[in-house]
């Protein structure tokens, strides 16, 4: 919906404006999406909720007004349109205003930003290095190579042949030493080093049928690790249309706290599959399920992408605002 802002209060921080629909719509300057504050005559495109205005933009040369003066009583002077010094276009200081306005009146913007900054810090931090976003695909590369010829069915299929082969062995043994008629010593048929090995076969088949779900769902993560980058495009592209003014609706956060989940979901899901390869994996069973899970942790970047998803959701949904807003 479209109208004219009819009166702005900067004591609270409130203000009315004109709808089309000829009915006056009260709004908050939480809810001002321009990059200049409002004044009075200003013609501006918005969203009515119950009377509330909702997402204030500035139509028109409205949007690139100079600053109003806003009286306490409730009212602008309008914008000064002299050629006097100072009055031409954007320079250094108006972009430092303009990203203050960006950073103060909205959370799209701020939390928008954190999601691009997450993808340069550490999503996975292992024993020896971190990796970022960036980084992960390379390594996603080589585990994936690394489980590729790890057949979990052959190998079960052996241990089971094993296993086999040990009773038949024990039963042997037994049946030796129940028939004896040579007088031999009892140690000659001693099986206590077959039924450690039975034991050790069986402790390793049972971690083995522990990882076999994570492989799979690791092999998965690995073929749709890709649409990370979904939450870092959403996220860039928020950027860009709040910074060009652009009008922003509450789906664009929800979508973007959407996909910042769905790219945490990923790394989590690739971590728990990693150290389940390691856990199967022959050259690192020397490690112990304590050390395995020291040895890999979600970094601060994937932290700090489900927090900022969580906040754009909330956002979206009208639970939190800006607290800088207004002031």
């Amino acid at each position: 919906m479209e109208g004219k802002i009819l009166g702005i209060n900067a004591a609270d921080g409130s203000g009315a404006i004109s709808g089309d629909d000829g009915q006056r719509h009260n709004f908050s300057m939480s809810d001002w999406r321009g990059d200049r504050p409002p004044a009075v005559g200003m013609k501006v495109d918005f969203e009515s909720e119950g009377g509330i205005a909702r997402d204030i933009y500035p139509l028109g040369v409205a949007a690139f007004a100079g600053p109003a003066k806003v009286f306490s009583g409730g009212s602008a002077a309008p914008a000064a349109s002299g050629s006097g010094s100072g009055s031409g276009g954007p320079v250094g200081g108006s972009i430092v205003d303009k990203l203050k306005s960006q950073l103060t009146t909205t959370l799209a913007f701020p939390l928008a930003l954190i999601v691009v900054i997450a993808f340069f810090l550490p999503a996975i931090s292992g024993m020896d290095e971190s990796f970022n976003q960036f980084d992960l695909g390379k390594q996603a590369k080589a585990v994936g190579a690394q489980i590729a010829d790890t057949d979990i069915n052959a190998r079960t299929a052996q241990m089971d042949q094993d296993l086999q082969n040990i009773d038949q062995d024990i039963a042997r043994q037994r049946n030796a030493a129940a028939n004896d008629i040579y007088g031999m010593p009892f140690a000659s048929y001693d099986v206590s080093h077959l039924e450690e090995r039975k034991t050790q076969i069986q402790q390793e088949r049972a971690a083995l049928a522990k990882s076999a779900g994570s492989i799979g769902m690791l092999k998965t993560t690995i073929s749709a690790f890709m649409l990370r980058f979904g939450a870092l495009a959403a996220a860039l592209a928020l950027l860009w249309m709040s910074w060009s003014s652009h009008r922003l609706t509450s789906k664009w956060s929800l979508v973007t706290g959407g996909l910042s989940l769905v790219t945490a979901a990923l790394v989590f899901a690739f971590e728990s599959g990693t150290k389940a390869a390691m856990r199967i994996d022959e050259v690192v069973t020397m490690l112990d399920d304590a050390q395995i899970d020291a040895a890999i942790s979600v970094g601060i970047g994937t932290w700090l992408i489900i927090a900022a998803g969580v906040a754009l959701i909330a956002s979206g949904l009208g639970f939190i605002r800006n607290p800088l807003a207004g002031r």
